[in-house]
């Protein structure tokens, strides 16, 4: 590797070790509490087990996307429902 580039990765590692830190210093972040982990850990097999309770198939999903969600995302790179 040349110098420069030793240099940049040697940068980037202090820097990425040093950002929990001064996130901490500076009062931002915390620990995720049980139950927000929960909501996000959601492991859904092939097969559907692990989906929310709820109805639909994928005619009917595609529909729900286009509605709402399709112009949000090419906006926002996110749906506005989703991110709630």
């Amino acid at each position: 590797m040349s110098k420069s580039s030793n240099l940049l990765l040697a940068t980037a590692l202090v820097s990425v070790m040093a950002a929990p830190a001064m996130a901490e210093k500076l009062g931002l972040g915390r620990t995720a509490l049980p139950e927000e982990i929960a909501a996000w850990d959601v492991a859904v097999l092939p097969d559907g087990t692990g989906l929310p309770e709820g109805s639909g198939d994928v005619e009917t999903g595609d529909e729900v996307f286009a509605e709402k969600c399709a112009t949000w995302r090419a906006v926002r790179a996110r749906c506005a429902m989703c991110a709630r």
